[in-house]
């Protein structure tokens, strides 16, 4: 990472505002890992010319956004709020509303955030400055090692409303600690009726059963359902939806056609289990309620001689943005409105501040979309 260098002059009101700016357009252009050193207050002084309580106040904006951590006795770091979109925010604040701090608690997977995850963030994101919010992240809600931090920021300097990306229905105990604080918060992604506060989810008991009968209505009767072994709400879902379906179609397959693969197995364990379900059971079509092994499972049916229409349809729920390279086909999808989602629960951390009613259960229509994997069978 190159040493920054100002890009231009600093006015002498608010410097501050103006540094923090720059300091971000460095961030994005040089893309740095997160973790990595960050200049400090000194060496930005140096450049800066400016004073210390100056660069501090930026140095503090950009650690309350996320942009970097500052950790006592070690230094300043880049921070979480690099791996979200990055756009300006610092136009809403020019607005005649206040602006809302609105707290994430992002999954992060092994390999970091979840694609979907990006994706509401993205419309979080598109909506911060028309409802003039100030995006934080936090850290994963389900790492051990960050508690006392997430705990920390969440008493010392609290955001407005807290928003959490959870992975499932399981309660982040960040969520308790901020209900606790008096904090308001919204759940987004998966459907938590069991939270009790606001949810802002997709509809994916519909969808499962619209895609069902876009599959019927193209002669397949012998459709099956493939699934993790994940006690939680989206696999009971897409469960129920294909059942009613099913129903709604004649079709009395029942649990019958349904895979379930062992989220404790490998990706090359559940692929076989897959490819063996198939010659077993003869589903001529199959709803894909869970992607993460399609890449060795589209291998594994590709060595076997199984094609993708040909011998065998899938709807893809997601999608998985990789899923088109696995298939090697534009994939038809159960689509879930991710961006929707995260623009939809901006506009409601804006309504909470501004003292509106806002319902428990903010439901989104998913949408079917038509690829190429699925074929016509009938005569």
């Amino acid at each position: 990472m190159r040493p920054f260098t100002l890009r231009r002059r600093l006015p002498k009101y608010k410097a501050y505002e103006a540094l923090r700016d720059q300091l971000i357009e460095y961030l994005a252009e040089q893309k740095p890992q997160v973790g990595d050193p960050f200049p400090s207050v000194s060496q930005l002084q140096v450049v800066t010319k400016l004073s210390y309580v100056t660069v501090h106040k930026a140095l503090v904006e950009l650690n309350r956004e996320g942009w970097v951590e500052r950790k006592v006795g070690r230094g300043t770091f880049v921070g979480p709020r690099l791996e979200m979109p990055v756009i300006p925010q610092r136009a809403a604040q020019k607005g005649t509303r206040s602006m809302v701090r609105l707290g994430m608690l992002n999954y992060a997977g092994p390999t970091g955030l979840a694609w979907y995850t990006r994706l509401i963030l993205e419309g979080i994101e598109k909506a911060a400055q028309e409802q003039a919010l100030s995006v934080e992240p936090l850290t994963s809600p389900y790492d051990d090692r960050p508690q006392s931090q997430v705990r920390r920021r969440l008493t010392q300097n609290p955001p407005d409303v807290l928003a959490c990306i959870a992975p499932d229905d399981r309660p982040p105990y960040a969520l308790g600690d901020a209900l606790n604080a008096d904090i308001p918060c919204i759940v987004v992604g998966p459907r938590c009726p069991e939270f009790g506060i606001p949810n802002i989810y997709g509809d994916t008991i519909s969808i499962a059963a619209e895609s069902i009968r876009y599959l019927a209505d193209r002669g397949h009767k012998r459709i099956g359902l493939l699934l993790e072994t994940m006690p939680c709400q989206l696999i009971f879902d897409r469960r129920e939806g294909y059942l009613r379906g099913l129903d709604e179609c004649g079709i009395g397959v029942g649990d019958d056609l349904i895979h379930w693969m062992s989220w404790r197995d490998s990706d090359e364990m559940k692929a076989r289990s897959f490819v063996e379900y198939l010659r077993r059971s003869q589903p001529t079509a199959v709803l894909v309620g869970y992607c993460e092994c399609i890449e060795r499972t589209a291998s594994l049916m590709e060595q076997e001689n199984i094609s993708i229409p040909k011998d065998l349809s899938m709807v893809f729920f997601g999608p998985w943005p990789e899923t088109r390279y696995w298939v090697k086909a534009d994939p038809t999808c159960a689509a879930i409105p991710w961006v929707d989602i995260g623009g939809r629960a901006a506009e409601i951390a804006r309504d909470i501040i501004d003292g509106q009613g806002v319902p428990d259960i903010t439901e989104l229509p998913c949408s079917l979309v038509e690829g190429e994997t699925v074929r016509d069978i009938r005569e």
